[in-house]
């Protein structure tokens, strides 16, 4: 059976933060130009976020990111200017991340570094959108986990980074909180599933169960949408259906026979398909 079309067009169920903010000339503009917002002083910062505020965003996204770091995936893209790349000021920060707790919205912050992550720290950042590239020295690993700091992982896409396995095993030993991320941003990771990602995240010490709760009920309570994730009575009707135990075969999460969304048959494949 070939993959069936639906009646009214899918859409994805997306929480999205808008560009990221930025300093004048900072990450991730010279890497992906317009995928950014320059600001430049604490009036400007606070305007940034209560505009992307007012437009509907889920969450505040802002660059800790200088660039360098061994191993990090946009060493290998055309920067139009190479690192160190400028980040925010502390004052400029700060000013992001009270404006948007102020108006009930949670920071996510890029950073690769030792740095980086202390400043987040320091301003109580709710997340770090990637498992930093840089080891992490065990001062910060601690602080992180006793916050119970949420973590978009994305170790799949951060394999040839230094520090990443070591942190990710540090950081959810010390109770630091681990979702499943794809970045589908990057060429080499699949347009869906990344099985790999979950499968990652047994290395840094989760059991199968919590590896795939990362990205189904443990992701859906962090992002508000209790049940999403669950399959319990209330629960929006997204499921996905493949040929064996994915506690067994992580692989086949990536090529489903089934899939439903609010109900609707989004995708059905023969076996083998």
């Amino acid at each position: 059976m070939a993959p069936v079309s639906i009646d009214e067009p899918f859409q994805l169920r997306q929480l999205l933060s808008g560009p990221i903010i930025t300093a004048k000339g900072g990450y991730p503009i010279p890497v992906f130009p317009g995928s950014g917002i320059e600001v430049n002083g604490t009036a400007e910062a606070r305007g940034t976020v209560r505009r992307l505020v007012a437009q509907g965003v889920s969450v505040i996204a802002v660059s800790l990111e200088p660039g360098g770091e061994v191993g990090a995936p946009w060493t290998e893209d055309p920067a139009t200017t190479p690192p160190p790349w400028p980040t925010l000021s502390k004052a400029e920060f700060d000013a992001i991340v009270q404006q948007a707790h102020q108006l009930g919205r949670r920071v996510t912050a890029y950073l690769g570094t030792a740095e980086g992550a202390q400043r987040a720290l320091d301003a109580s950042v709710d997340e770090w959108a990637h498992m930093p590239c840089d080891p992490l020295p065990t001062s910060l690993i601690q602080r992180a986990g006793s916050k119970k700091l949420a973590i978009d992982g994305t170790l799949d896409t951060l394999t040839r980074c230094t520090g990443v396995d070591q942190n990710a095993e540090q950081l959810v030993a010390a109770g630091a909180k681990l979702f499943y991320g794809t970045d589908m941003g990057h060429p080499d990771i699949p347009h869906g599933i990344d099985a790999q990602e979950i499968h990652r995240q047994l290395h840094a010490g989760k059991t199968v169960d919590q590896a795939i709760a990362s990205a189904t009920s443990e992701a859906g309570r962090y992002i508000g949408l209790a049940p999403l994730g669950q399959l319990v009575p209330g629960a929006p009707a997204d499921i996905i259906v493949i040929d064996s135990d994915p506690r067994v075969n992580f692989k086949e999460l990536e090529y489903p026979r089934l899939v439903v969304a609010d109900g609707k048959v989004v995708i059905e494949r023969a076996a083998g398909e």
